[in-house]
């Protein structure tokens, strides 16, 4: 489909034109009979499965580090800390008040 379109944008280029006939002959084939595609299908996967694996990996990782790692810091540097984690000698207790739950029958009326 890409091919046709470069073929129509390019005035009928020999690559794109050859890329169309390719592509025609092969749906031609996988509608008469399917089987005869499996071989070039299982070659065309044992050779680019691994490069694609590696292509994953790299760009997850570029996204992790470029984007996530930075945000992560920028995050924590620029908010209270959620959790205290200091040892506070006074406090004769860890556990914080908290406002009453409401009555269980309020979950019926939310809105």
């Amino acid at each position: 489909m890409l091919a046709g379109i470069v073929a129509y944008r390019t005035g009928g280029h020999p690559v794109a034109l050859g890329a169309v006939a390719l592509g025609a002959v092969a749906a031609v084939l996988a509608a008469a009979r399917p089987t005869v595609l499996s071989r070039p299908y299982s070659l065309w996967m044992r050779v680019f499965a691994p490069i694609g694996a590696a292509v994953t990996t790299v760009l997850l990782a570029v996204i992790y580090f470029v984007f996530l790692t930075p945000l992560a810091a920028a995050v924590r540097r620029h908010t209270a800390a959620l959790v205290s984690t200091g040892r506070d000698a006074s406090e004769s207790t860890y556990w914080r008040r908290r406002d009453p739950a409401p009555p269980p029958d309020r979950a019926f009326k939310q809105y």
